[in-house]
């Protein structure tokens, strides 16, 4: 009787803490080959943009430069950058490439695909996540970013949202 009761109650440890183990694990490893989907928030976004000379095409002879630094969900302090072909003026004139890159190194790529101003002259962006590295590798998601451009002085504020799958 001893043994059963004994017995018994290893069982129930044992049962209790497959359980626990079970419940400690979360969606965000990617070991589980489960996708993993966040919603983003972007805050206190802030960057300079500049423009590089790009001799060697005469469709585009510049390059239009956005960079800096913010903070977003799920991905603490980012970094980020987007390239544009741009005419002799400055007007950007289609989107090259860009990314955002989360506080331990890993990054994801953008593509803008719809963008305008509204009466107040705040700029508003719609872009797709397209891939990345590290855990963002074979990523997707969409981003909507608002922006406030100081033309005098080349820089600009930003605040958005969106979600990244992985």
């Amino acid at each position: 009787m001893k043994k059963l009761i004994f017995l018994g109650i290893i069982a129930f440890f044992i049962g209790c803490n497959e359980n626990i183990l079970k419940d400690d694990q979360t969606d965000d490893t990617l070991k589980s080959g489960k996708i993993v989907e966040r919603n983003l928030v972007f805050r206190n976004m802030e960057g300079s943009f500049s423009y590089e000379p790009n001799p060697e095409s005469e469709t585009c002879p510049l390059t239009g430069i956005t960079a800096g630094t913010g903070n977003a969900t799920h991905l603490g302090k980012i970094q980020f950058q987007h390239k544009w072909c741009c005419d002799a003026t400055g007007y950007p004139l289609s989107y090259i490439e860009g990314f955002v890159r989360a506080a331990n190194g890993d990054k994801f790529f953008t593509m803008v695909i719809e963008e305008w101003m509204d009466e107040d002259g705040l700029q508003h962006e719609r872009s797709e996540i397209i891939g990345g590295t590290g855990r963002f590798e074979g990523c997707t998601g969409e981003l909507h970013m608002t922006v406030s451009i100081d033309w005098v002085n080349a820089t600009f504020t930003a605040e958005g949202f969106g979600t990244i799958s992985y």
